[in-house]
């Protein structure tokens, strides 16, 4: 076996040196332990050491549970009756670690410890850079800020696709209906979701009533006969009605006297009054030239009569106000208003036409 001649170095530790003094009476021998040489930067203890031949392995370092909320700071207070399963537990106390290994106390040197750091503010964000072929690849992580608010930004490589097409407002999953042309875009909230509808809540609404909705047509002899009655759902703001159309009629039989005009009339939806006792808002006059000719009745928006010769639409007036939300019921109705005998009537080319003017 060779021994080293240099020094070998085994560690290093901060101690604090006391200096003593060993008296001695003049010519006693000197009494040295070992050598300890001071330097400005650091200070070097040379000792003795034999090195001998490779021991048996040792039993393996027992595992450690600090008991880092412990409030003990004398050993003599140390808990008493521990056994097996507390093998491991560790108490530092005065800069020694006192552990128990589950028979007896074992105390070593153990370091200082300093008072508890700041919890760091830690703040991460990413950001996605041109790859050259490949979305895989490294990513850059660049730090930066303070020890109590580090931040790190992350360059996360990836391909960049081409740009894709516009989102398609009539393929949106909360948009209903088919736009025409001029319309735009308008939230209903009833049914919580975008419809079309026009710009400006105060435009006309245009309603026209067929030839196929008029009838039956026939020979009637009662005063009153309903050809045509639509209906007309409430609407979002209170409005005006003004009609407009036309229909055919002519006299049934010799010696027929009938005098019959055209009234168009209206009543709350589903009401069950008679037809004629409804609102007057359109006619077309009897012509005292009719003869037992074919006659075509053009009916205009009317709202006066003899009961009422007054009675007149206007901005503050109620009459032929239809509030918001209240649907109607129109009925169109020829009536002999004079004369005798019966009257035929015929749907060809019938019509109505019917426009909702917005009020506030």
């Amino acid at each position: 076996m060779t021994i080293p001649v240099e020094p070998i170095y085994i560690g290093s530790r901060f101690v604090n040196i006391k200096f003593y003094a060993m008296p001695r009476n003049p010519g006693d021998p000197q009494m040295i332990a070992g050598t300890l040489t001071l330097m400005p930067d650091e200070a070097a203890l040379t000792l003795d050491a034999l090195i001998g031949p490779t021991g048996p392995r040792g039993l393996p370092s027992p595992f450690w549970r600090p008991e880092f909320a412990s409030t003990i700071t004398n050993p003599a207070d140390l808990p008493d009756g521990l056994g097996d399963a507390d093998a491991g537990r560790a108490w530092y106390i005065a800069g020694f670690w006192h552990i128990w290994d589950g028979d007896n106390w074992q105390v070593i040197l153990g370091a200082i410890p300093g008072p508890p750091g700041l919890t760091p503010n830690l703040s991460i964000t990413a950001e996605l850079v041109a790859a050259s072929s490949t979305p895989y690849g490294e990513i850059v992580v660049q730090d930066g800020g303070t020890d109590e608010n580090p931040t790190f930004h992350l360059l996360i490589p990836g391909l960049i696709g081409p740009k894709g097409d516009n989102s398609r407002i009539s393929e949106s999953l909360d948009f209903h209906g088919e736009p025409l042309d001029g319309q735009t875009i308008l939230w209903n909230a009833a049914n919580e979701r975008w419809e079309p509808g026009d710009a400006s809540q105060q435009a006309v609404k245009y309603i026209t009533i067929p030839e196929g909705s008029f009838g039956p047509a026939g020979t009637f002899s009662q005063a009153r006969t309903v050809v045509a009655a639509p209906t007309i759902v409430g609407q979002d703001s209170a409005y005006n009605l003004k009609v407009g159309g036309h229909l055919r009629w002519k006299r049934s039989g010799l010696f027929n006297s009938a005098q019959v005009c055209v009234e168009v009339r209206y009543l709350p939806q589903g009401s069950a009054d008679a037809p004629e006792s409804g609102q007057l808002c359109g006619k077309a006059l009897y012509d005292p030239s009719t003869l037992d000719a074919e006659t075509i009745a053009h009916i205009r928006d009317h709202w006066s009569d003899t009961s009422n010769p007054s009675r007149a639409v206007g901005p503050e007036s109620s009459v032929g106000r239809i509030s918001k939300g209240q649907g109607i019921d129109v009925y169109v109705i020829l009536y002999r208003q004079g004369g005798s005998g019966g009257y035929t009537y015929a749907t060809l080319e019938s019509h109505l036409s019917l426009e909702l003017i917005p009020v506030s």
